[in-house]
C-alpha cells in the first residue's frame, strides 16, 4: 500500500502481505485505517507508515469484509 501527494510523490508505503486492501480511512490522528478484504485484517498506520494497531481473524476475511470505518466514537467495529 503506498500514500502518495498532489504531486504524486510517495509519501509512505507499508504493510508487507496485504492481500487485497479494499479501503482506507484517513482518521483524525492522522493515521490511516486499512481493511485488507482478503486477509481479514484492518490495521492502523501511522504518517510514516508504521502499524500502530491491527486486527485480524478469518471470520471477516476470504473478501466477506467490503468496508472498515472507524465509529463516530472512535471505535472500529467487527461485523462477521
Amino acid at each position: 500500500m503506498v500514500e502518495l501527494d498532489q504531486n504524486q510523490k510517495q509519501v509512505w508505503q507499508c504493510c508487507d502481505g496485504l492481500d487485497h486492501p479494499l479501503s482506507a480511512q484517513r482518521l483524525s490522528s492522522g493515521n490511516t485505517l486499512i481493511g485488507d478484504a482478503k486477509a481479514g485484517k484492518v490495521i492502523e498506520v501511522d504518517p510514516k507508515g508504521a502499524v500502530v494497531w491491527k486486527y485480524e481473524t478469518a471470520d471477516i476475511g476470504n473478501m466477506r469484509m467490503r468496508n472498515s470505518r472507524r465509529t463516530p466514537q472512535g471505535t472500529t467495529p467487527d461485523c462477521s
